[in-house]
């Protein structure tokens, strides 16, 4: 059999390149030595390098930085992942974030907070992106700035939202849902106690609640994904989205569970945890959309 240093260099670039798409998420700095193999690998591997960045506290002054130059190779970033927040941090932060969020020309896709979505819209027309993946909770749209942020967010094609079971998911009354055109959209449920203990009247409160959103003319698909750690509390969650699907007899609701295993991974830190989740959802793309089991057959419909 030939070795790889054998192959012409065009089949070693096909796979080097399968294997940097496969390392993207787990294995950065091996990526980046491949760039400095060979000028034909740095052109090819390059792209995938930069095609999704991860900003923390760490390297959000290098990246910024990155941003200001001319041939910068944030330019070649499709996915923009933002494990920080604005709020409560020192204002120099928020500069960056700007400066950063400037250079990044191409981005069709975020993860990021309510406030770091912000910063987009300011610097951006959001409806250039394709999806926006909101990590942090609705505590309520009542605020100044989040009635400000109802439009841009449903006026993306991909929209996914945090809530804690008590929360009111809903947009402010200023904005009409009628005039939404998310088609694909994920509500992510959490209990709103650090015990974890739910109730089924709250999580049925909630869903009453969420009905609303498919009063939205181009939804497509309401993916629901319970995120109870407590097993009683998702077991009931379940239930009532699926009585709730029944009820509603509608066959855009989906139901999402935990990825590979009933709970999430155990992590020490609670914040890392969810970190680690919003950037294994923000690696399976638009497909994270399409995920999850249907509650309801228009063919139930018609054998009734």
């Amino acid at each position: 059999m030939s070795s790889l240093a054998e192959l012409p260099l065009e089949l070693v670039l096909v796979v080097a390149e399968h294997a940097a798409w496969v390392a993207a998420e787990h294995n950065v700095a091996w990526l980046a030595s491949l760039c400095t193999v060979h000028r034909s690998f740095c052109t090819a591997i390059m792209p995938i390098l930069y095609h999704t960045v991860t900003v923390d506290q760490d390297n959000l002054p290098i990246l910024s930085v990155l941003a200001d130059e001319a041939s910068s190779p944030l330019h070649m970033t499709r996915r923009a992942i933002f494990s920080l927040n604005i709020e409560g941090h020192h204002p120099e932060t928020a500069s960056l974030i700007h400066k950063l969020i400037n250079g990044l020309k191409r981005v069709r896709d975020v993860t990021c907070t309510y406030s770091v979505f912000a910063t987009f819209v300011d610097v951006y027309d959001p409806l250039s992106l394709a999806s926006a993946f909101i990590t942090d909770i609705t505590m309520q749209w009542r605020t100044a700035d989040r009635k400000l942020l109802a439009e841009p967010l449903f006026g993306l094609p991909l929209l996914h939202i945090t809530c804690g079971v008590r929360n009111d998911p809903l947009p402010p009354h200023t904005f009409d849902l009628h005039h939404a055109c998310t088609r694909l959209m994920i509500i992510d449920i959490y209990p709103s106690t650090s015990s974890g203990f739910t109730t089924s009247e709250e999580i049925s409160g909630f869903l009453e609640k969420a009905a609303r959103f498919l009063e939205i003319p181009t939804l497509e698909r309401l993916l629901v994904r319970p995120r109870f750690i407590m097993s009683d509390a998702y077991e009931s969650c379940v239930t009532s989205l699926r009585t709730w699907a029944l009820t509603v007899r509608d066959d855009r609701i989906w139901l999402g569970e935990f990825r590979n295993s009933e709970e999430p991974p155990a992590v020490d830190d609670g914040t890392r945890l969810f970190d680690q989740m919003d950037r294994t959802d923000a690696f399976r793309g638009h497909a994270l959309w399409m995920s999850g089991q249907q509650l309801f057959f228009r063919t139930d419909e018609l054998s009734a």
